[in-house]
């Protein structure tokens, strides 16, 4: 089965917390229980932090979604729990910005109005078509000096 492509949106406080965990895991809302049916062990998951609009990782899903109700972040309970392992990481202030790698988006590419950009961050999870994926992991591989994903 391929590897599917998501995007995870993050704060910069619940991404501080998020990076402090020994055993990491996306936290997502009530409202994302149909998505994650979706998800499976293997897929990628891309993060971005919302105001200060960078991609601060790539995460490999190593677990199957689970509603442990959790409060795994002080900002809001996230009743359901995705277990993830690193692959890429940046430094919040080191973290490239995704509008440095927007063209590498088809959607982008398709939009009218450019300054709408940030609205397909909404909801997460959010699958990416493959090849949109993709071509941010490999931007962020490249930035990283990482050769590929094992």
């Amino acid at each position: 089965m391929a590897t599917s492509h998501w995007l995870a949106v993050f704060t910069p406080a619940t991404w501080s917390l998020f990076v402090a965990m020994e055993e990491p895991q996306l936290g997502f809302g009530e409202l994302s229980g149909k998505k994650l049916k979706s998800v499976r062990i293997g897929d990628l998951f891309i993060a971005y932090v919302s105001s200060v609009k960078k991609i601060t990782g790539i995460y490999r899903v190593i677990g199957e979604p689970n509603r442990n109700g959790v409060r795994i972040w002080k900002s809001a309970n996230f009743p359901f729990c995705l277990p993830v392992a690193h692959v890429c990481q940046f430094e919040l202030d080191k973290a490239p910005l995704f509008l440095d790698l927007a063209d590498t988006q088809s959607w982008f590419r398709r939009l009218p109005n450019k300054k709408y950009w940030s609205f397909v961050f909404r909801n997460p999870p959010r699958a990416l078509k493959d090849h949109d994926g993709a071509a941010i992991i490999n931007s962020i591989l490249d930035k990283a000096s990482i050769a590929q994903i094992v």
